[in-house]
């Protein structure tokens, strides 16, 4: 909801910033919704592991750690080397940030990429939920 009111902003700076706006744009409509799903994914599984096992907790700073730094939020895709693209390609939300920087150029984003934080997404939302509603009886014992 944070982020909703920065959609329009983004856009006006489109616009003043003479930036390409086209169809490629609407590619925003998949990717903010696969973000989501990637995110909560993981945020189901990683908070069902730990109620039951304390120690995760210390363990979430670094894998927030790995995954920032496996998606391209601070670096440009293109300053990757294709044989490191093609190992952090496989990170949960590098194929999400690549298709905005994609959009952003104006191109489209990679399908195969795309694919794989899809794929990401569906395996945390089925087996995080899964795990979440399996356990959360036992969450307030836990706590």
């Amino acid at each position: 909801l944070k982020f909703l009111p920065s959609i329009p902003i983004i856009f006006a700076a489109a616009v003043l910033l003479d930036a390409t706006i086209s169809l490629k744009l609407l590619w925003w409509f998949a990717l903010f919704p696969l973000q989501i799903a990637v995110g909560l994914g993981l945020a189901l599984l990683l908070s069902t592991a730990v109620v039951f096992f304390k120690d995760v907790k210390n363990l979430l700073t670094y894998v927030g750690r790995v995954l920032f730094f496996t998606s391209p939020v601070i670096y440009p895709v293109s300053a990757l080397s294709d044989d490191l693209t093609a190992f952090v390609q496989w990170a949960p939300f590098f194929g999400v940030f690549a298709g905005y920087q994609h959009i952003l150029a104006g191109q489209q984003p990679d399908i195969g990429q795309l694919a794989i934080s899809g794929a990401w997404a569906v395996i945390g939302l089925i087996f995080g939920s899964w795990m979440f509603l399996r356990y959360e009886r036992e969450f307030a014992g836990k706590l």
